[in-house]
């Protein structure tokens, strides 16, 4: 291994930017009295659509015990509710209720927060840069066979929709 792969510690700080993300999130997801894991959930519930638990747990990269348990977090919430799978009745899909939906646009106003304060002092080049070595990172290492959605398609569908 090359002393400047080891001494950029990508690893290192990707635990710790992951944690300060998290704990960031954490702070502001209190205001609705949730966790930043809850709010995550919902908005990749919005993002997806009606999904199975188990394509839930592959898109968060969470255990599928875990999922469980947010699920039946925000169903005991009023935010979420699992029904059968039209075709398969094995499956249950999650899917958001409208009181969930209705927190959307305060979601999307906690991960522009945590964007802004974590984007602070960092030019626009160099957000472009970091973007593309993360997104690189990222397919270095997932053994999954698709590359998730960009965080801004993802932050997008937070928008209320708007009707002509």
């Amino acid at each position: 291994m090359s002393e400047k792969i080891r001494q950029t510690r990508i690893g290192f700080w990707t635990f710790r930017v992951a944690a300060d993300y998290r704990q960031a999130l954490e702070k502001h997801s209190r205001e609705l009295d949730l966790g930043a894991q809850d709010v995550h959930m919902i908005a990749t519930l919005h993002r997806l659509g009606p999904s199975s638990l188990v394509e839930l747990a592959r898109e968060l990269a969470t255990p599928h015990p875990s999922i469980v348990r947010q699920v039946d977090t925000l169903e005991t919430r009023g935010l979420a509710f699992r029904a059968p799978h039209p075709v398969d009745r094995r499956v249950k899909v999650v899917s958001l209720t409208p009181e969930g939906t209705r927190l959307l646009p305060r979601i999307r106003e906690m991960f522009d927060a945590v964007h802004l304060q974590a984007a602070e002092g960092i030019g626009e080049d160099e957000l472009d840069q970091l973007r593309l070595a993360l997104e690189k990172v990222h397919r270095n290492l997932s053994a999954r066979d698709h590359m998730p959605s960009s965080p801004e398609a993802a932050l997008a569908t937070l928008n209320p929709r708007q009707e002509s």
